[in-house]
């Protein structure tokens, strides 16, 4: 439980950033900025790094920021939306995403609980812990960990998002330990006024696109026909397509038959993927091989994922990973019984 530090005239918050940015971010009087060692970030070996060791004492600071971008412009932006939403939301926990990777109208239909979790948080986003208690002081999880663990406001930076922000075609790589996430699903989904089914549901689904694919996978199998229709079926079926496996992929999608999410995806596809800047080839492609009597054709979808795995970087890669996490967040619109 975290411990609010009290008798603080002067309230402060200690800043680590990347050592490239250190001198060039601007920042307040009563912030601190010290050196964040991102190399082990870089090198893709490690989740974020623990806490401990990096902040010294609570005695001199009552709030933790921490960031790996090393665009000293969007670190100052992200750090200005930061620290105007502290003096609205008091104690709470805050993230700051350096991009929006989610259309308004899709965004608008998630509940509040879930956006920290959907928006899939990236190293060179800004995060905010209000407190520094002696035990998270001395905690060995990682700051990501930490905070996604505290149900955190989520806020973004309207700017087109990177690729790196859409779950990979094939399997991915976790960044976050399974039991810290697993917290923070289950406060969120605490929340929703959903039956048990549904709910299972939306674990399977946060879990698929935080990258863990087995564990989605020991929720939906054991759902088969359930959910708001043949919800869990649908899940089953995106797992199998990122394992991938796609000869399993199409026998869940013909368990699932006409879905209604795969008709309102149809509908939306091409405005929210034209809201999220894609290129006109992107676009193009979307629109000419994936829709189909105005549905998702989740086969051609199972076709294009074969063809992005085959081709990193391609335009197919690129396609399918945006009409992935667009699928995959207005499927949890579903789950979470909010569909219509």
């Amino acid at each position: 439980m975290l411990i609010l530090l009290e008798n603080q005239e002067d309230p402060s918050m200690q800043l680590l950033v990347p050592e490239s940015v250190r001198s060039s971010v601007t920042v307040a009087e009563n912030i601190t900025v010290s050196a964040l060692n991102t190399t082990e970030l870089a090198q893709g070996k490690t989740s974020w790094p623990a806490l401990q060791g990096l902040a010294s004492s609570s005695d001199h600071s009552n709030g933790i920021a921490f960031t790996g971008n090393e665009d000293a412009q969007a670190v100052s932006a992200m750090l200005e939306k930061l620290t105007d939403q502290i003096n609205v939301a008091g104690d709470s926990a805050i993230i700051v995403s350096s991009e929006e990777p989610i259309p308004t109208s899709l965004l608008s239909q998630l509940p509040q609980s879930l956006h920290s979790l959907i928006r899939r948080p990236l190293h060179h986003d800004l995060f905010y812990l209000p407190t520094m208690s002696s035990e998270l002081l001395a905690s060995k999880n990682g700051l990501l960990d930490i905070v996604v663990q505290n149900s955190p406001l989520c806020m973004a930076i309207p700017k087109a998002p990177a690729m790196e922000r859409f779950p990979l075609a094939g399997p991915g790589q976790t960044f976050i330990k399974h039991d810290s996430l697993m917290a923070a699903i289950d406060n969120a989904v605490q929340s929703q006024a959903t039956d048990q089914r549904n709910k299972r549901c939306i674990e399977s689904g946060l879990l698929l696109l935080w990258d863990f694919l087995d564990e989605s996978h020991d929720i939906s199998q054991t759902m088969e026909g359930k959910g708001s229709p043949r919800t869990a079926d649908y899940w089953h079926g995106i797992m199998h397509r990122r394992e991938p496996d796609a000869g399993n992929a199409s026998y869940w999608f013909c368990r699932v038959g006409s879905h209604p999410a795969l008709d309102h995806l149809g509908t939306q596809l091409i405005a929210w993927m034209s809201e999220l800047k894609a290129s006109p080839e992107m676009l193009q492609l979307a629109e000419s091989r994936l829709l189909k009597s105005k549905s998702l054709d989740p086969f051609a979808l199972i076709e294009l994922s074969s063809a992005a795995l085959r081709n990193p970087g391609s335009v197919s890669d690129q396609t399918l990973r945006m009409v992935q996490y667009l699928e995959m967040l207005n499927l949890l619109v579903w789950s979470c019984g909010s569909g219509g």
